[in-house]
């Protein structure tokens, strides 16, 4: 049988804590393994999920005509390129599609042969993008419309780790300084929401 993961059981945690149902509506978003761990909860069919959003992910799901999906990947990024390129257009609804740029955080800019996977180079990315005039943002502005119209919203971040885990050092992760936290594997947000 498939053995599953631990980030699948932190996003599984995240579903049961924001009280979703099978058959609720969930927006995925996930980072590295966390791309996996969302893109099984999309691919499972439990709940309605009308985005799925990607970031440097090893694999790239080919989820169904009702998910928009949206794979933000980096080209320098060796994890993204774990996906063998993934889907050159995008798959699921229409207007899915594959986002990429490369990134300043290489090993020659002192950032690592890993900069480019960090997740704050992905955020930096997702502003980009969000701000960005390019017309295929609308579909994912147009599924996030209830969270712009809300008076507020909660946001939990869940992080999973196997036992006996060794993290590489400070000076390894971040070039030197500050210890690395643990980066969230997924996040969910479940119909229950207020």
């Amino acid at each position: 049988g498939r053995q599953h993961a631990a980030s699948e059981a932190a996003v599984a945690a995240a579903l049961a804590d924001a009280r979703a149902e099978p058959g609720d509506s969930v927006e995925l978003f996930g980072h590295s393994q966390g791309d996996m761990a969302a893109s099984y909860v999309a691919l499972s069919e439990d709940y309605d999920v009308p985005l799925l959003v990607t970031y440097g992910g090893p694999v790239q799901a080919d989820v169904g005509e009702a998910t928009l999906s949206v794979a933000v990947r980096h080209l320098d990024d060796p994890v993204s390129a774990l996906a063998g390129g993934g889907y050159a257009a995008g798959v699921g609804a229409a207007g899915s599609f594959v986002a990429t740029r490369e990134t300043p955080g290489t090993l020659a800019s002192g950032q690592g042969p890993i900069g480019p996977h960090r997740l704050d180079a992905y955020r930096e990315t997702a502003v980009m993008l969000d701000a960005s005039s390019d017309p295929r943002m609308r579909g994912v502005h147009d599924r996030l419309g209830e969270l712009a119209r809300a008076g507020s919203v909660e946001v939990f971040t869940y992080s999973a780790a196997r036992e006996n885990e060794v993290l590489p050092s400070a000076s390894y992760a971040r070039g030197g300084g500050e210890p690395t936290p643990t980066l969230p594997y997924g996040a969910a947000r479940g119909g229950g929401l207020p």
